[in-house]
């Protein structure tokens, strides 16, 4: 039944978003672009996932909306709030459009630190990103210590060794022209270092899998005989 409710509320988007606010942003003052996040799912939870999107010119874009309507209803599924933030950088080399791509520690730690300044915790229970924003969440998991999994669509990642060992979930289209292979790369050089990375295939191309995310959110929160979510128990899945 969830499901047919999912499936119809992907077709009628504003019919399901019903639970959207500003978060209070008034002491961010990283960058000129004024830094903007959105609450979604059930607003009453305890348990908080960060988003971040893919490259866009704007933060009202089409794709932006859509994927937030998607993660509205993800996160009514699933009991969890979700926090969407905005990106408050432009990269001249992807159009100018907003960005979360950043080539050296310094600049993707000062962004990390900025997320937790707008979500107002510094304890996510998890984190979600599509594209560059999946992009850049794997090089934070790759040099922080998180306090959830990274749930990472549309990308693949690029450090060969993790020394906090954060649990990555890719998810990647099998038609996916630019990030399937590189997605499949990763995965494999992670799993010889025995890195706690597991890659989730789907048929589609560059796109957001609502479904398949659904269903990873719902085991990683599902929990085990002593009460601990069982985070580490996904194997590679299609």
């Amino acid at each position: 039944m969830t499901r047919i409710v999912f499936s119809l509320c992907l077709i009628i988007f504003s019919a399901c978003a019903t639970k959207v606010s500003r978060v209070d942003h008034s002491a961010v003052t990283l960058a000129d672009e004024a830094a903007v996040a959105v609450e979604l799912g059930d607003l009453s939870s305890s348990s908080t996932w960060v988003y971040l999107s893919g490259l866009t010119n704007d933060f009202d874009g089409v794709q932006v909306k859509a994927h937030l309507d998607m993660l509205e209803q993800i996160g009514v599924n699933n009991h969890i709030k979700i926090i969407a933030v905005k990106p408050i950088h432009r990269c001249p080399q992807f159009g100018d459009r907003l960005c979360w791509s950043n080539p050296d520690y310094t600049a993707r730690k000062k962004l990390f630190d900025y997320l937790h300044e707008v979500i107002g915790t510094s304890t996510p229970a998890g984190y979600i990103g599509f594209s560059n924003g999946a992009s850049f969440l794997i090089n934070v998991a790759g040099m922080e210590r998180l306090s959830g999994p990274v749930i990472a669509i549309g990308a693949a990642g690029h450090y060969e060794q993790a020394p906090f060992n954060n649990h990555v979930h890719l998810v990647v289209g099998q038609n996916d022209l630019h990030y399937y292979k590189p997605a499949v790369d990763f995965y494999e050089r992670m799993k010889v270092q025995k890195l706690n990375v597991t890659l989730h295939e789907h048929i589609g191309g560059h796109e957001f899998p609502a479904l398949k995310i659904d269903d990873i959110i719902e085991v990683i929160r599902e929990p085990s005989q002593d009460g601990v979510p069982q985070v580490y128990m996904l194997e590679t899945s299609t």
